[in-house]
């Protein structure tokens, strides 16, 4: 197997890598949105448990479908060998992660939620560090800082000391979700088997846990409200939306990087500002427009001296992710 960097794979691979990220940036962009639009003047009408359960059980017959297509039924010892409870872990944090943003778009907008996202290039590097040793060069955390230096200035001085539960949750939700994304992109590249396989043994334990969540919440309820009650046409949207996305960001951390994900994540943020501002009435002030420049900057100094040393032809100073040759990739 060869060692490349991520920049290296895009010119190897270009258009595919080209179509699977903007593909990612244009559905990322939209799910906040659809998510806005789906919540009412007094909260969400529908349980949002049942979307991330509904959006599960796609992925799992999209996954269990492509495996069949590509290798057939799977056999019972391929699906219950020693490395399937693993995918218990990402699933479990999916879970909380999924439905921690419903509840952060309760307190901010979507163009808000995308601006302070960008933290989870930060705890993304840090949990890259922790769990694969991966090395972060000191160009790269500059760029980090200069990242959050970003986000506290998207706020004015007014705004800074207007503080609501929403900027705590972006908070929980960056760092729970970086974790669980390292250690399935851990999962999906530590072996040989079909990239649908692992896919469909995390979404059976994600459809196991959200629909004990799914139960639970509905127990507590005071009446009896069947799986799609007062779903819309936002929220049909918003799950075949998410389901997409998690689909897409699979093939991502399997064959490119976890910094790819959210690199083209806080590329998704200038589409998702744009947009909120189209959609909704809150007005986007000069400190949020020059945070996003910032942003912007960071994320180019961040990738800076990873495309220096391939124009040099040198080794590149963090070898972001191992990749099979290409005769040995199975198609996605």
């Amino acid at each position: 197997k060869a060692t490349v960097s991520v920049l290296y794979c895009m010119r190897w691979k270009g258009w595919k890598v080209v179509a699977v990220v903007s593909l990612y940036i244009s559905l990322d962009s939209t799910r906040g949105i659809l998510t806005k639009l789906s919540k009412g003047e007094e909260g969400y009408a529908y349980n949002p448990v049942s979307v991330t359960l509904t959006c599960t059980l796609v992925k799992l017959l999209v996954s269990f479908a492509a495996l069949c297509w590509q290798e057939g039924v799977p056999k019972k010892e391929d699906l219950l060998d020693v490395d399937t409870l693993k995918f218990a872990v990402p699933s479990l944090v999916y879970l909380v992660d999924d439905n921690l943003r419903f509840l952060t778009l309760t307190y901010l907008t979507p163009g808000e939620e995308a601006l302070y996202m960008n933290i989870k290039v930060l705890t993304t590097a840090a949990a890259l560090r922790v769990v694969m040793s991966r090395p972060i060069t000191s160009l790269q955390w500059s760029s980090l800082c200069l990242l959050s230096l970003g986000l506290v200035s998207s706020r004015s001085s007014k705004e800074l000391h207007t503080v609501n539960p929403g900027h705590f949750l972006v908070l929980l939700v960056c760092v729970i979700g970086s974790f669980g994304d390292v250690y399935n992109e851990k999962l999906l590249k530590n072996t040989t088997a079909s990239i649908h396989l692992q896919n469909f043994k995390l979404y059976f334990f994600g459809l196991v846990l959200n629909g004990v969540a799914w139960g639970m919440y509905e127990s507590r309820s005071s009446s009896n409200r069947f799986l799609f009650h007062d779903w819309n046409s936002y929220v049909i949207a918003l799950m075949l939306v998410t389901a997409a996305i998690g689909l897409t960001v699979s093939a991502i951390f399997r064959y490119l990087d976890n910094l790819v994900k959210v690199q083209a994540s806080a590329a998704s943020m200038i589409t998702t500002v744009l947009l909120s501002s189209l959609f909704f009435d809150k007005e986007l002030t000069l400190h949020f427009y020059l945070a996003v420049g910032i942003v912007c900057n960071a994320l180019f100094v961040y990738n800076y001296k990873i495309a220096s040393s391939e124009d040099q032809h040198t080794e590149p100073t963090q070898q972001l992710v191992s990749i099979p040759e290409a005769d040995e990739i199975e198609p996605v």
